[in-house]
């Protein structure tokens, strides 16, 4: 379902005890899916307390393909630095995600993988705000010559 929803572009599941098969499935549907910007998967198990790594695999190589998500919340799920390493590969490679939180998962990502992770979203931001600067300046040129336009019409 999530996978072909064109209109959802948030998706708040926090504390509902998902699982490793759902945080496969929803790796899945990233990987397709186009309109979703932020997604809150706190506290769901989804490592089955780190038993099982392969559902949060899945999902952190699914920020490869893609390009709309900008928020993702993954604190409390039981991510070990050997996801942590997938994550930090797709996040580096990804250039829309803003915000990345996994905080509190007990066996965490290295200090070493969340630099990495929040020098890569660092980027992404600089490179959303350049992207938004580069729009304003733009409408306001358009604005002027629209403007200026109506004036010399006006005479």
């Amino acid at each position: 379902m999530l996978e072909k929803n064109e209109h959802l572009q948030k998706l708040e599941c926090e504390g509902n005890n998902l699982g490793v098969r759902a945080a496969e499935e929803i790796g899945k549907a990233l990987r397709k899916n186009n309109s979703l910007r932020s997604l809150n998967l706190e506290s769901n198990n989804l490592t089955d307390s780190g038993n099982d790594q392969k559902g949060i695999i899945k999902l952190a190589e699914a920020l490869h393909d893609n390009e709309s998500l900008r928020v993702l919340m993954l604190s409390k799920n039981g991510i070990t630095m050997q996801a942590g390493e997938y994550f930090v590969k797709a996040i580096e490679a990804n250039e829309s995600l803003t915000l990345v939180d996994l905080s509190g998962n007990d066996a965490s990502p290295s200090v070493e993988q969340l630099r990495r992770i929040d020098a890569a979203v660092q980027r992404n931001r600089e490179r959303q705000s350049a992207i938004r600067r580069t729009e304003r300046r733009e409408r306001f040129a358009l604005y002027n010559e629209e403007f200026k336009c109506r004036q010399h019409y006006m005479q």
